[in-house]
């Protein structure tokens, strides 16, 4: 408990409001009655702090539905397809961490969608190496770039 009392204090700390700590990670430590406390004093947090800690705490919990619903809460732009997609994948969820990443690549034209298309590259290549080229085809041919082509196919500027 005394962990869950250190964990609070910091987020209601007003000197340290650049990032949060995560409860996924600190899960273990916290225990189950620690995490309770959390979970309490979330439910009253300011609304910025109560957001990041339901999206931490669907994760932990494994529940798809909550992901989804917490994660996408704030509308359907690319930024937010990816953080699904990436909860997603972190709890083992790869085939539909590939269906958000592969709909936020889609949604927009924007630097966010480039950003989830080049997580679905490496989705493809972590989850599903058969469809890796073909990931990576789509998001080039979206984004022609060739930076991006290097770190997609180093192998390719590597000389013989």
């Amino acid at each position: 408990m005394e962990l869950a009392e250190w964990f609070i204090a910091f987020h209601e700390n007003q000197m340290v409001d650049y990032f949060e700590l995560d409860p996924v990670a600190y899960s273990t430590v916290l225990g189950e009655d620690g995490l309770a406390r959390v979970r309490a004093w979330a439910e009253n947090a300011d609304i910025i702090r109560r957001q990041y800690m339901e999206k931490r705490f669907a994760v932990l919990d494994q529940d798809v539905a909550a992901i989804i619903r917490t994660h996408l809460a704030e509308g359907s732009y690319a930024v937010y397809f990816e953080e699904t997609a990436k909860a997603l994948e972190e709890i083992g969820k790869h085939e539909a961490a590939w269906l958000y990443a592969k709909r936020g690549t889609e949604s927009d034209p924007d630097w966010q969608a480039r950003s989830c298309g080049k997580f679905w590259v490496e989705l493809a290549r972590d989850h599903f190496p058969e469809r890796e080229e073909e990931v990576a085809a789509i998001v080039l041919n979206k984004w022609p770039d060739p930076l991006l082509e290097v770190l997609l196919y180093p192998e390719r500027f590597v000389e013989p």
